[in-house]
């Protein structure tokens, strides 16, 4: 959405559209857009007693909001800190063609994201 293509785009012009694949340029050169991909992290950790649904909504209700992958646990999971790739527990995904749109949705996400999607029972 921010460069016209993906990885996932590029990967299947290369075997199944060679030439449109090869009119791709060698580096991103024209930006179409604002976007970020959040990842959704556990500040603390411990058995999972609910998952706040009212940040998860106000996230997806903004603007930018383009799509999520999650692998949140199950209520009454334990869950860690976290504090690297392997201890997420998802992403989302923002956009959008408006830099002040994506700067305040990107800000407001992150805040949400700080106060705790997981309520945890240390």
């Amino acid at each position: 959405k921010c460069l016209g293509y993906s990885q996932v785009s590029a990967l299947i012009d290369a075997y199944m559209e060679p030439s449109k694949f090869g009119r791709l340029p060698i580096a991103p050169s024209a930006k179409l857009g604002y976007g970020a991909w959040l990842t959704v992290r556990s500040p603390v950790g411990g058995v999972l007693k609910s998952i706040n649904d009212e940040r998860l909504d106000k996230i997806r209700s903004l603007g930018s909001f383009i799509s999520e992958y999650a692998a949140f646990p199950a209520v009454g999971a334990t869950i860690v800190q976290s504090r690297d790739a392997l201890t997420v527990y998802g992403a989302l995904n923002l956009a959008s063609t408006d830099e002040e749109q994506f700067e305040a949705d990107y800000k407001e996400a992150q805040l949400l994201i700080d106060a705790g999607l997981f309520e945890v029972e240390c």
